[in-house]
């Protein structure tokens, strides 16, 4: 690795490699013919390893997946592609980062997502991307982005479930998106306003519990928004 970049093929830095910008356009120019299909195996591959849960890579340790991560979040960015892989791939990546502590880049992935999402017009994934951003802020400590970006997040899902009423995934959502704004206003001490929209959240989620008794999500995020019901009658007593 040492000997090739001191002939000018990688980059290197204190503890990293990279193949350097000229080589780069080179091997692009040379297989320009098939880099559609090889963009789409490199990104299928990279969801693969860096799939999430929601909060932790499932198929290898955070160490592990570093350094897919990395590739993820630097090289993929300029392959000629605008698929749901991509989109999956930056929800993967905002996730990963965070996780990690890595905000920055997070809000990074976040926005690419948002972005493609736009671009593609997929109400779905701007809705998830929304969500992601406001997370993200509200991690930084940004309240007032946050709460921006939850009111975005809860005006789409509430468009989304109106258009789409027998669909289950979305009406979980729309109860998401209600209690993470009002879990928002909790923090900001609006609570009247926290009040209203956790009590919708419970009323979505007593629906879908009654129904659908074995999925124990909705059972258990109903107890979780009970709670917080719970101390919001203690705090205004």
């Amino acid at each position: 690795m040492a000997t090739l970049a001191q002939r000018g093929w990688l980059s290197t830095d204190v503890k990293s490699y990279r193949l350097s910008p000229v080589v780069q356009k080179l091997v692009l120019e040379k297989n320009k013919d098939t880099l559609k299909t090889d963009s789409e195996t490199l990104v299928n591959r990279l969801n693969h390893l860096l799939e999430t849960d929601g909060f932790f890579t499932k198929n290898l340790t955070l160490t592990q997946a570093r350094p897919f991560a990395d590739v993820g979040l630097g090289e993929v960015n300029t392959l000629p592609m605008n698929t749901w892989a991509r989109g999956f791939l930056y929800d993967n990546l905002t996730d990963y980062f965070k996780a990690v502590g890595l905000l920055t880049s997070a809000l990074h992935s976040a926005r690419q997502y948002q972005q493609l999402s736009v671009n593609r017009n997929d109400q779905e994934s701007l809705a998830i991307s929304y969500g992601k951003l406001g997370g993200l802020y509200q991690a930084l400590g940004d309240l007032k982005q946050a709460r921006t970006f939850f009111e975005k997040y809860l005006q789409l899902n509430e468009q989304l479930a109106e258009a789409n009423p027998e669909s289950v995934g979305l009406l979980n959502g729309l109860a998401i998106s209600y209690y993470k704004l009002g879990m928002i206003q909790v923090e900001m001490e609006q609570l009247e306003e926290a009040r209203k929209l956790l009590k919708q959240a419970e009323q979505i989620w007593i629906t879908l519990a009654e129904a659908i008794p074995d999925v124990p999500e909705y059972s258990r995020n109903l107890g979780i928004v009970r709670q917080e019901l719970t101390q919001l009658s203690g705090d205004e007593s």
